[in-house]
């Protein structure tokens, strides 16, 4: 049988067609019978587009892709006519087993949210980067949390499940995109917080008061004194060993991170890190209340008896629970929320009975006692140096940036010491 060829005597494969106008044609019967046609001014990717002819994939590109859904069982035909607002009506209608008042719900964040958006596009053409700039808008420019989010989410899983099921589309567009706005959420939520990241030194006597001598505290006084008094990181904490505290020469050595989660084991357990940075490997001098904690500590450990527990290799660590078991970093940050809620209460009851103004504790983390005790390592060390050692940051620009956030004004006396030198020089 005579091959045809396209005007350019090029062999046409079974399928294809070129009308006399110039513009191909391929076509094809689909999975449900149906007889259909796509059509393209391009045979290959490497024609030229005719002139005044708008861009579009060449007739062999789109066969490759009608050819994969067809082995796949896509509905192309379908994905290219329903719309996500058919999609819905479908999907509603087969909803069973539901409340009333739970259906209004879906109607009314579908109608609000998603029908003026996407609603008419076809559904074979929305994916992942559409949801992603959806739900964007939603949070950035209409103010909706994530928490928000979720139903609407539910909606669009559960539809496009539906389409998966049916054959319209491979995959759902949708996986992984809400935990993506959720973590993009907390981010920023850090972030708002960060910018008042530490306390003041007034907070700081209120908090450590109430921690010194509340008897309800007394399990956690170790804990927070080490933290005030070196702004080691959270993992850096829990990983001291007592081979790390050395009281001769009235230092901590930083040498690992102790984490908790899967890691390479089938089941979360305990692992060690080395520290965050290169420069997270260091050696702190300890201030005397921090010796004098540790040592409190350390001397009746010594005649108990150690933590038992082994991670890695390592074991006699310093931070351990009454039932033998190891701290978690998320369990410590919760610590610091139980004590500051308690130093308030406390606090708010001392001066109402003084009338005065309570001092508050403001939520704070392991992060935030870090960053305090830099800020007050910078008011009183001129050597950002010594400061970066202390801390462990990766540069000096961390460190740089924590003097200009803790220091507000700074600027405003060194124009001041600028202006008397311009005029007493």
């Amino acid at each position: 049988m005579k091959k045809r060829k396209d005007n350019k005597k090029r062999n046409l494969k079974e399928g294809e067609y070129q009308r006399e106008d110039g513009l191909y044609e391929f076509r094809w019967i689909n999975s449900q019978g149906k007889k259909q046609s796509v059509y393209s001014w391009r045979l290959t990717e490497s024609d030229p587009m005719p002139s005044g002819k708008k861009h579009d994939a060449s007739l062999r590109e789109k066969e490759r892709k009608i050819n994969s859904s067809e082995v796949l069982g896509i509905d192309t035909y379908a994905a290219s006519r329903i719309t996500l607002n058919d999609l819905f009506e479908r999907h509603m209608s087969l909803k069973t087993g539901i409340r009333e008042t739970t259906k209004a719900l879906y109607q009314k964040n579908y109608e609000r949210h998603i029908r003026p958006a996407i609603g008419s596009r076809a559904v074979g053409s929305i994916k992942y980067t559409d949801i992603k700039k959806l739900y964007l808008h939603l949070m950035r420019d209409k103010g909706l949390a994530v928490s928000t989010l979720s139903p609407i989410d539910a909606i669009l899983q559960s539809m496009f499940r539906m389409a998966v099921r049916d054959g319209m589309v491979s995959a759902s567009p949708m996986a992984g995109i809400l935990g993506e706005c959720r973590k993009m959420e907390r981010e920023e939520r850090e972030g708002e917080e960060d910018k008042r990241k530490s306390l003041t030194i007034e907070e700081q006597r209120c908090f450590m008061d109430f921690v010194m001598n509340e008897r309800r505290a007394a399990p956690y006084r170790l804990m927070v004194t080490v933290l005030f008094g070196t702004g080691v990181r959270v993992g850096e904490l829990l990983g001291l060993t007592w081979n790390d505290v050395d009281f001769k020469k009235s230092t901590l050595k930083i040498c690992r991170s102790l984490g908790y989660g899967k890691r390479l084991r089938t089941k979360c357990d305990f692992f060690v890190n080395p520290p965050k940075t290169k420069k997270g490997r260091r050696v702190i001098p300890m201030t005397g209340a921090v010796r004098d904690a540790l040592w409190k500590e350390y001397e009746p450990r010594s005649l108990t008896g150690f933590c038992e527990k082994t991670v890695d290799g390592i074991s006699d660590f310093v931070f351990w629970k009454n039932n033998g078991e190891l701290y978690r970093s998320c369990e410590i940050n919760r610590i610091l929320e139980t004590l500051a809620n308690a130093c308030n209460k406390r606090e708010t009851e001392r001066a109402a009975a003084e009338n005065r103004e309570p001092v508050l504790v403001p939520k704070f983390s392991v992060h935030q006692i870090r960053h305090t005790v830099a800020s007050r390592l910078v008011e009183v060390e001129p050597n950002i140096k010594t400061v970066q050692a202390i801390l462990g940051h990766a540069s000096a620009a961390m460190t740089l940036n924590v003097y200009a956030e803790a220091m507000p004004d700074a600027n405003a006396e060194t124009m001041k010491k600028f202006e008397a030198g311009l005029l007493t020089g």
